[in-house]
């Protein structure tokens, strides 16, 4: 693995983050309405299996987070029947926790004009969820990236653990960042991390402008002691709304919006 190359996606990432995230801060608008992931796509939402809730549990459990009933949402283009979705993820709408389990953009066979960005399948993924459990979409406030494949993802998540500062390291070795570490800017710039700062920018008005407050990379084994990357999770966990707009109006009937295009902000294609 050239350095070079894992340094050059390492600070492009860290000034992602800090556009995206200012862009937060700032409270500028996000683009126009678009379609609804029912105009567009088959869905099939269901409660997840029992074996696999009990990982993603035991896995959240050691950051601190819980959750009770996952529901599975599974998208795919109308008309196909065989083969994987293009987009699976699951949610807790009570205890406000969404779990970004597959989304490959190139799985979309739609029409360009008929596709939606995954930020955006992921938002109103969340927001269907959560209103069928009975919560708001406001009541979000963490965030996971579940076994990251994306090569670019990984290759940062690397390189943090190698060379960044970080609050602690705990039990299943997982790794806590803040603002105050590199590593919380780069995770939060690689593709599957920009993916999630592009849908709080898109929708900030309904989930109360919340930025993140932290950071945490889970899983079983020391990245300081691998020789090269390797998948693991990342959970996102977001601070205080900081606006009184979401006290009102349930889950299903936030406002969706469509992201145009910006300039370094690099691609939606590229998550997983």
């Amino acid at each position: 693995m050239a350095t070079s190359t894992v340094l050059q996606e390492y600070e492009a990432a860290k000034t992602r983050a800090e556009r995206l995230l200012g862009r937060i801060d700032r409270g500028e608008a996000a683009g126009s309405t678009c379609a609804t992931i029912e105009e567009l796509y088959e869905i099939e939402k269901n409660p997840l299996r029992a074996g696999t809730q009990k990982t993603v549990q035991r896995a959240l459990a050691a950051c601190g987070v819980s959750t009770s009933d996952l529901v599975y949402v599974d998208i795919r283009p109308r008309g196909l029947t065989d083969g994987d979705g293009a987009y699976a993820n699951w949610a807790d709408g009570r205890n406000g926790v969404l779990i970004c389990s597959e989304n490959y953009k190139k799985r979309d066979t739609n029409p360009p004009e008929k596709q939606l960005f995954p930020s955006e399948v992921l938002w109103q993924s969340w927001t269907m969820a959560a209103s069928k459990q009975g919560a708001q979409a406001s009541n979000i406030r963490a965030i996971v990236r579940y076994c990251v494949k994306n090569e670019e993802s990984k290759r940062i998540l690397w390189h943090a653990a190698r060379t960044s500062t970080c609050k602690e390291d705990g039990p299943g070795f997982y790794r806590e960042y803040t603002e105050q570490d590199e590593g919380f800017w780069a995770i939060l710039g690689s593709p599957n991390g920009a993916h999630i700062l592009r849908m709080l920018l898109d929708h900030q008005e309904d989930i109360g402008r919340r930025t993140v407050e932290k950071v945490t990379v889970l899983g079983s084994y020391d990245m300081d002691a691998l020789t090269e990357p390797r998948s693991r999770s990342f959970l996102v966990l977001l601070a205080p709304c900081r606006s009184a707009s979401t006290d009102s109006g349930d889950a299903g009937h936030s406002t969706p919006y469509l992201r145009l295009p910006r300039v370094g902000d690099g691609p939606d294609s590229k998550q997983r």
